[in-house]
């Protein structure tokens, strides 16, 4: 027996695989359903055979394929910091001359807060202020104050006056 990772000999898990409850009514479940319609077709005990072993096989079918749907659905919430430069945040705690604050940011659904530090040295960021992440040094987010008329529209939106109204024909 070679102990498992968690020190649990592996023929326990392997037992508490095989007899959980769910496979096991699901198990019994299709044993009786593929029973019941053998023993139309083969006398008596000749149906106990063809009952377990379907049962089994369909029962072992079912939750390999259900395991395989439910590994290929799921996400990871997991990032790096590295992967949260240029992300958007908000001070949690105010920055006061070039100290540490500390900043949440919201990643994949999942929140996520560090400590901060402004890029300009000496500078003061107010708490509850929006801040984008520049770098990330020795785990310390490096963050900027941003405000939306910085940022750059990559449509041009505004329309002159001489465009509003068309040329009369």
């Amino acid at each position: 027996m070679v102990p498992a990772a968690s020190g649990v000999p592996s023929i326990y898990l392997k037992l508490l695989d095989i007899l959980s409850p769910t496979k096991l009514s699901f198990f019994l479940f299709l044993f009786g359903f593929v029973g019941y319609f053998s023993l139309a077709i083969l006398p008596g005990y000749l149906s106990l055979a063809p009952a377990v072993i379907l049962g089994w096989i369909c029962a072992n079918a079912f939750f390999n394929i259900l395991g395989t749907i439910l590994m290929r659905i799921g996400t990871s919430t997991n990032f790096t910091k590295e992967s949260q430069i240029g992300a958007l945040g908000q001070l949690t705690l105010s920055i006061d001359d070039g100290g540490l604050g500390e900043v949440m940011l919201t990643s994949k659904g999942s929140r996520y807060s560090g400590p901060a530090r402004p890029y300009l040295k000496g500078q003061s960021i107010k708490k509850l202020a929006q801040v984008i992440v520049v770098d990330i040094k020795d785990g310390i987010f490096i963050v900027e104050p941003f405000e939306e008329e910085e940022m750059e529209s990559p449509f041009n939106l505004t329309v002159s006056k001489e465009e509003e109204k068309p040329e009369p024909r």
